[in-house]
């Protein structure tokens, strides 16, 4: 794995190498350094760390692409680039056969059984196949976006990021969704009471992230409303 931590130019560098279990644990322990911390102290407790991205996400991102990487690849190397807001992790090898980017996370198609089953056994994931719903469910219990995830033929990348403005979205855009991460629902009244936009605004942002796969519209007409899209089973409501 080559690892950078990008903050305008290169700042850290890390090449790991070694068993699967000390690629694990540099990746692990590279992304942890560099990595952005904020500190809660309620009442007279300890101060807890509060890292940008939670660890048990990058985790997962980086035993997903241990197990599922093509090792047969041209592409020597997977890599991990850090920048303020947002790290990307890029693995050759593109989505496993027989597997669609709609059904990701909602079945298990190991490109390498044997690594999957190392894995398991040294107690690195509780079950096959839940990775991506562990990612995007640990992503939803912090208000952070939902992990974005973009297969080609020959290549696979992970994006995770701190808040919804360094995934991209304008100011307005990522108030609603940040509103709606806290909420899990809300109606078009409700975020009109909540949020300095008229009703025309919300209408068409909320239009445009729906078809940008941030918000679900559940519902039609007066008994519309709206979550955020983090995939199959994560705050799903009827």
């Amino acid at each position: 794995m080559i690892l950078k931590g990008i903050r305008a130019k290169v700042l850290d560098r890390l090449d790991v190498k070694g068993t699967l279990e000390e690629q694990v644990s540099g990746t692990v322990g590279f992304i942890r350094r560099n990595l952005r911390v904020s500190y809660r102290i309620e009442k007279a407790g300890p101060r807890e760390e509060i890292p940008e991205i939670p660890e048990a996400v990058y985790r997962e991102a980086v035993l997903n692409t241990l197990t599922h990487r093509d090792y047969f690849s041209d592409t020597t190397h997977v890599y991990v680039h850090m920048h303020p807001g947002r790290m990307e992790i890029n693995n050759p090898g593109g989505l496993p056969d027989g597997l669609s980017l709609e059904e990701l996370g909602t079945r298990a198609v190991p490109r390498n059984w044997l690594i999957a089953d190392i894995f398991y056994r040294m107690g690195y994931v509780e079950r096959l196949g839940s990775g991506i719903y562990r990612m995007r469910s640990a992503m939803a219990a912090e208000h952070l976006p939902a992990p974005r995830f973009s297969p080609t033929v020959n290549a696979f990348k992970v994006e995770l990021f701190s808040s919804f403005l360094t995934a991209g979205l304008s100011q307005e855009d990522a108030n609603i969704c940040h509103w709606l991460s806290i909420k899990k629902t809300a109606t078009t009244k409700q975020l009109l009471s909540e949020l300095p936009l008229s009703k025309a605004t919300i209408n068409r942002r909320l239009g445009k992230l729906a078809k940008e796969g941030w918000v679900k519209i559940h519902g039609s007409g007066r008994g519309v409303f709206y979550s955020l899209d983090y995939g199959p089973g994560i705050n799903e409501t009827k």
